[in-house]
Formats: C-alpha cells, sequence, structure tokens
C-alpha cells in the first residue's frame, strides 16, 4: 500500500491497523482502522511485477508453483471472512468423519 500523502509504502497485514475487503463490485480495497483513511482516497494499491492490483489478482503460474495455490485459493480469495468461515467448518467436518471412519474401521480389524 502507498501512503498518498508520505508516498510511504508498507505491505499489507505488516500493521495491525490493516483492513482488506471487498466493495460492492467484487474489488479489493484497503482501509486504515487508526485513521480512516483508504482507497482510492487516501491510499493506493502498488503493482507487483506481475502487475497485480486491487482489481486483477489472479494468482500467476509463478505463484501457484512457488506457494502451492491453486483454482480453490483463487475462489476464496473472492468470498467474505464469514462465507470462508462456515465453508471451512463444513470442510473439517468433513475430514473428522473420514478420520472417524478410517479409525473405526482400523479398530475393527
Amino acid at each position: 500500500m502507498k501512503d498518498k500523502q508520505s508516498n510511504i509504502i508498507h505491505m499489507v497485514g505488516t500493521d495491525s491497523h490493516d483492513r482488506l475487503y471487498l466493495d460492492i463490485d467484487g474489488n479489493i480495497q484497503y482501509s486504515n482502522l487508526q485513521n480512516g483513511g483508504g482507497t482510492p482516497d487516501d491510499y493506493s494499491f502498488v503493482l507487483d511485477d506481475e502487475g497485480h492490483n486491487q482489481n486483477n489478482l489472479p494468482f500467476t503460474k509463478k505463484e501457484q508453483e512457488l506457494y502451492g495455490l491453486d483454482e480453490k485459493d483463487a475462489f476464496f480469495t473472492n468470498l467474505d471472512i464469514d462465507t470462508i468461515n462456515v465453508l471451512y467448518q463444513k470442510e473439517k467436518c468433513e475430514s473428522e468423519m473420514k478420520m472417524k471412519n478410517l479409525m473405526k474401521f482400523l479398530n475393527g480389524r
């Protein structure tokens, strides 16, 4: 993020006052919880070498290989935190059921 007033650039998440959210059009926006500023008036996203900004955030092949990302991760970047939480809990429950069934099978041998 670039502070338009001071021209200082920092990585989102390195400050406890950073907040990312999706606007009504589904674009990622930034808000500074300490001073109330945000995009697009007070801060701007800085493009990375791959040309990403808040309107263009699919994972590149390089990012997928480097970080082990896939389409599922790209899908989650477009969801709000409550929806992600619900999906995570569902997946967690399904995994726990599979483990319980496996334990029953192994104990029954």
